[in-house]
């Protein structure tokens, strides 16, 4: 068995304690103070250092020049090597509005990336942002390729992704259809999130009833607040729902964030980072979603000024909602870890430190500088 010797630890009720972390294959076999190591451990001594649950993306579309909407299965288990340097254990590769031929090819390739014994963060599951999404706030998708659904659209994709991986889509409630729609995929076992959307308070608050449990990006491509009408954006603050918020400063203002924060509380925020191929690296211009995206400052947006994703790290993100909002560490680490875990149905078996659950844990320094990264009891990062 591996020791992690005498770190702090953030517990599942939410605070830093010291322990020894010890691990059994895959899982954590246990969590306690001063653990009679036998000679034939390996022991790490972690003292002086901090161990939080891997962070969790379920909403990225790439980074290191790969898109997972286009790459073959190996270029996928290389971006995820990527992300478990930067302290992602699980994610959800996330696919753009296109045709059904080449999401389903997407979709085939996320698959057979996630079977590869050589990941560094795993990949639990798929998320398709659109096609069923307004074209009044599609932001970079493209309008052409936007439809309205069936109930088979949802069969073709679970017969792709099988049992083992999660499927979240994004949608437009006021689309024609969508409540049966959002229904049928609930009943197939998937989960919906509702974004790039113009639908009013009433029609959002019908697709949570329907079974939706989070917000796609809030603010970000949809209807926003008005006092006489609060649209889909009010809603998000008023349902009992997750709601993902791109914690960057570009997307959502610090002060809105921060408004958030009061509305939600930290158990119904997901932090994402709707990263796209540019993240991790210069400026530059790109395709991404068959549009002509430039990168500037760090900033992605299309020819017309859209944003087009972010280059945003979720362990930056962490960072950053803790200083936008005086949200204590452990509770932004909550918001990238457990929260988006609970939103894909994984929180039994990931997204906090305790016995039985994966051993999925990220070792920082006091400065929160990330020293290794475990993903399913393997070392898949490590400075130490």
């Amino acid at each position: 068995m591996i020791v992690l010797k005498s770190g702090k630890y953030l517990t599942p009720n939410g605070g830093f304690e010291d322990g020894d972390i010890v691990l059994h294959g895959s899982e954590i076999a246990s969590v306690s103070k001063n653990f009679d190591a036998r000679s034939d451990d390996e022991v790490i001594d972690i003292r002086d250092c901090l161990v939080i649950p891997g962070l969790i993306d379920i909403h990225t579309h790439g980074a290191i020049g790969y898109d997972v909407s286009i790459n073959k299965p190996s270029e996928i288990v290389e971006l995820s090597k990527f992300y478990a340097k930067n302290g992602v254990t699980s994610f959800m590769p996330t696919t753009m509005t296109d045709t059904d031929v080449n999401i389903h090819q997407s979709l085939k390739n996320i698959k057979a990336a996630s079977e590869s014994g050589e990941l560094g963060a795993s990949i639990v599951g798929v998320h398709t942002e659109g096609p069923y999404i307004s074209p009044a706030r599609r932001g970079c998708h493209q309008a052409n390729l936007i439809r309205t659904p069936k109930p088979e659209d949802a069969d073709k994709i679970k017969e792709i992704l099988g049992t083992t991986l999660k499927w979240r889509i994004t949608v437009a409630p006021e689309l024609p259809g969508m409540m049966e729609f959002i229904k049928y995929v609930i009943k197939k076992g998937g989960y919906v999130s509702l974004g790039h959307s113009d639908a009013d308070a009433q029609t959002a608050y019908k697709a949570v009833a329907a079974g939706a449990n989070s917000f796609t990006h809030l603010f970000n491509a949809m209807k926003g607040i008005h006092h006489r009408e609060p649209g889909i954006a009010g809603a998000a603050l008023l349902c009992d729902s997750f709601a993902e918020i791109i914690c960057d400063g570009i997307h959502v203002n610090p002060d809105i964030v921060k408004l958030i924060y009061k509305a939600k509380g930290a158990g119904q925020i997901i932090l994402i980072t709707d990263s796209m191929p540019a993240t991790g690296m210069k400026d530059c211009s790109l395709i991404f979603g068959g549009i002509n995206v430039i990168v500037k400052d760090g900033t992605a947006r299309t020819e017309d000024g859209t944003l087009a994703g972010s280059t945003l790290l979720l362990k930056n993100a962490v960072e950053n909602i803790s200083k936008f909002t005086g949200m204590p560490f452990e509770d932004a680490v909550r918001t990238a870890s457990i929260n988006p875990a609970k939103a894909i149905g994984i929180d039994h078996v990931t997204g906090s430190i305790a016995p039985g659950k994966c051993a999925d844990f990220v070792i920082m320094d006091s400065g929160h500088n990330i020293l290794g990264t475990y993903c399913r009891g393997k070392k898949v990062y490590s400075v130490l």
